[in-house]
């Protein structure tokens, strides 16, 4: 399975995270598609995204994220400019993606998503 086709099977936004909550549909961002499943493919070993503002690099990101989180568990590293933006990100767009997706919203530890660190979610 790639990461596009994980999303659509099961990426939920909720109404915090889009002015259009519901499954995820590659038809809304078809150019996304390419990079997604390119994150999924073994042979790829560097992912480079040159792409405008609001283009939705940040929900392909997260759907790579899911797509690991179910398919493929184990330590990732994401890194931030700061532990603000990790709080911040780790608040309003992780959580809100293991809790709106029943694929991984089966994988929360308890209440271990509500905090900033992610040890434990997965």
């Amino acid at each position: 399975m790639t990461v596009s086709q994980w999303a659509e099977r099961h990426r939920v936004l909720g109404p915090r995270e889009s002015n259009e909550p519901g499954r995820w549909s590659n038809q809304r961002t078809p150019y996304l598609r390419g990079p997604m499943d390119a994150f999924s493919d073994h042979e790829v070993e560097v992912l480079v995204m040159c792409f405008g503002a609001q283009m939705g690099k940040t929900e392909a990101l997260l759907n790579a994220l899911g797509y690991l989180i179910d398919q493929d568990p184990g330590p990732v590293l994401a890194v931030y400019p700061s532990e603000r933006d990790v709080e911040k990100m780790t608040r309003n767009r992780i959580h809100p993606m293991l809790v709106s997706s029943p694929a991984l919203r089966r994988t929360k530890d308890g209440d271990a998503a509500s905090s900033t660190s992610l040890d434990g979610c997965a």
